[in-house]
């Protein structure tokens, strides 16, 4: 009796781990939704949208996020650079003085001991990161590595400052 027991109880395990693997399927893996997850895509910018949909692009292009980053220029700046416009970081004693050679925004940063010019570097702004609204911030390229610049134009208060996160000891000139 016990033996007939053990084949019945074998049979049965035996058939439902059969039946189990015959639940079980395979899917292939599906294609992707979404077409820019390739490796071989690439940004192709908002003007190859345009022709195909050119309700949206023209509705974009007014948005403040539309016009949040372009070329470091005196048509993307909504910063105004006249001689006074002069930043000062008191925790690390350097100055800053944005102005514009031609339509190029440069900024030069220096530092004075006793009246006299001790450091001094020139650095040109490749991009402006902020619609213009609220704020322009400023990035420079080094070789293709961006780092934001240590001064920021505040649209809405019409004054330039140092960056935020540059405030109270944390300015790391342009290496951040």
């Amino acid at each position: 009796m016990n033996d007939l027991r053990f084949l019945v109880l074998g049979a049965l395990l035996l058939l439902f781990l059969v039946l189990a693997g015959q639940c079980r399927t395979d899917h292939p893996s599906s294609a992707s939704d979404y077409l820019n997850l390739e490796p071989g895509v690439a940004y192709v910018g908002m003007e190859t949208c345009r022709s195909c949909h050119p309700n949206v692009y023209q509705s974009f292009i007014q948005t403040g996020m539309g016009r949040s980053f372009g070329p470091g220029n005196r048509q993307k700046s909504a910063a105004t650079t006249e001689a006074h416009a002069l930043v000062y970081d008191e925790q690390k004693n350097f100055y800053y003085h944005p102005f514009f050679r031609d339509s190029q925004l440069y900024i030069l940063e220096f530092r004075l001991e006793n009246g006299d010019t001790v450091h001094r570097r020139l650095e040109r702004v490749d991009y402006i990161v902020g619609s213009g609204q609220h704020t322009n911030s400023h990035i420079v390229d080094f070789g293709g590595y961006i780092y934001q610049a240590p001064i920021t134009f505040y649209t809405q208060d019409g004054r330039w400052d140092l960056a935020p996160g540059f405030q109270d000891g944390g300015n790391l000139r342009f290496s951040r």
